[in-house]
């Protein structure tokens, strides 16, 4: 054949040495490819994943806003996780504007019942001012009278009609201390 051992073994270790280059670029371009591949499907569902929980930290992800599940790996389970706790979250927020509603109404409620009642001691102080006048000026008048009649006893009245008198008197005195008892409360009452 006229070819040396050496030729062949030189001729092998360039045809080796070609293909183990041949073969190492060949598995670094794979390593490349797979290297984007893993990029574009795995990275960017993560950076979804990731700029929704940055939304939501920062409070501009609208709640109704979900993030789409593409696998049921890890990684779709992290985003139902997520997806999960933004509709938690929301029910939250809607439980909380619910009772800050019910508070408000709760709030506006004991307002207008404490005006009322203001208004309603107002009153109540207005009626009694105008009953002590409205009870007192006749009161005065009766007892000035009964108190004559008791006073008077040679206008021909007889024991029974001075002890009637006397009654009146006394029960008139008794009512107008009453009257000022309850006028007395109510000035206590209005400081």
């Amino acid at each position: 054949l006229g070819v040396s051992t050496e030729q062949v073994d030189a001729y092998t270790r360039r045809t080796l040495k070609r293909s183990l280059l041949t073969s190492g670029l060949i598995i670094v371009f794979l390593i490349i490819v797979l290297y984007m591949g893993f990029k574009i499907i795995v990275m960017r569902r993560i950076e979804r994943l990731q700029s929704g929980l940055q939304h939501v930290a920062e409070g501009a992800l609208g709640l109704e806003e979900r993030i789409p599940e593409y696998s049921r790996d890890e990684i779709g389970a992290l985003t139902a996780s997520f997806n999960d706790m933004v509709e938690r979250l929301t029910n939250s927020i809607s439980e909380k504007d619910a009772s800050a509603k019910k508070l408000a109404d709760q709030t506006e409620a004991l307002k207008n019942l404490r005006d009322e009642a203001v208004q309603a001691n107002r009153h109540k102080s207005e009626f009694l001012a105008n009953m002590s006048h409205e009870l007192r000026t006749p009161l005065n008048s009766l007892l000035v009278l009964s108190q004559e009649l008791s006073a008077n006893r040679d206008k021909n009245l007889t024991d029974d009609q001075l002890q009637s008198a006397n009654i009146i008197y006394n029960s008139g005195q008794d009512l107008l201390n009453l009257i000022n008892d309850i006028l007395d409360l109510a000035k206590i009452e209005a400081g």
